[in-house]
């Protein structure tokens, strides 16, 4: 099972969090209130992405991300009044309230990021042509397709538009958008 890290000061979108997390099939290693205690668990924990507040009470969003860079990928979630903040911010933000699609995929993305970093590979390579593509890679976007023909009537280069789309609109690769589709964290095209 995946595992996360949740970091919140509110116990209302901590609960929140925790429960959209959980439903998609993530443990939560540590549950923590402060940057401090998420800085000192950065150190040690298995988890490769935090779920965290912007604003701490010993901490912002933009410090904290510069302490836990490298150890571990942030995705912050930011209260209406402070989305002003995250403008600056290289990380995932999401606005509370959100849906738990939006929560799931910014965490999923933050997971292939850090396993990235993790392998040493740059995202834009120049890689990722269908020539460069391993089998098993091959046979993912294959499987991507035909899910996403069974379960919306598309053709299959109607399929493969759309998850050509999704991986340039959101900066991955074209089996990075496949593998999320697959694991039901991409919604299907109408």
């Amino acid at each position: 099972m995946k595992s996360v890290l949740t970091a919140f000061p509110n116990r209302l979108v901590s609960a929140w969090a925790s429960s959209v997390l959980q439903r998609g099939g993530y443990a939560i290693e540590y549950t923590l209130k402060t940057a401090g205690e998420l800085i000192r668990v950065s150190d040690f924990c298995t988890s490769p992405v935090a779920v965290c507040a912007v604003q701490f009470i010993d901490m912002d969003a933009r410090t904290l991300a510069g302490i836990i860079e490298g150890k571990l990928e942030p995705v912050f979630v930011a209260l209406p009044h402070q989305l002003e903040e995250t403008a600056a911010l290289s990380y995932p933000v999401i606005s509370y309230p959100s849906t738990a699609q939006e929560l799931l995929f910014a965490v999923a993305r933050a997971e292939n990021k850090a396993a990235n970093s993790a392998l040493g590979l740059c995202l834009h390579s120049g890689k990722g042509r269908s020539s460069d593509r391993s089998a098993e890679e091959k046979l993912l976007v294959l499987k991507a397709k035909e899910m996403i023909q069974e379960k919306t009537g598309l053709t299959e280069s109607q399929a493969h538009r759309y998850l050509q789309k999704v991986s340039m609109d959101h900066c991955m690769k074209l089996v990075e958008a496949a593998a999320l589709c697959i694991d039901g964290l991409l919604p299907l095209p109408d």
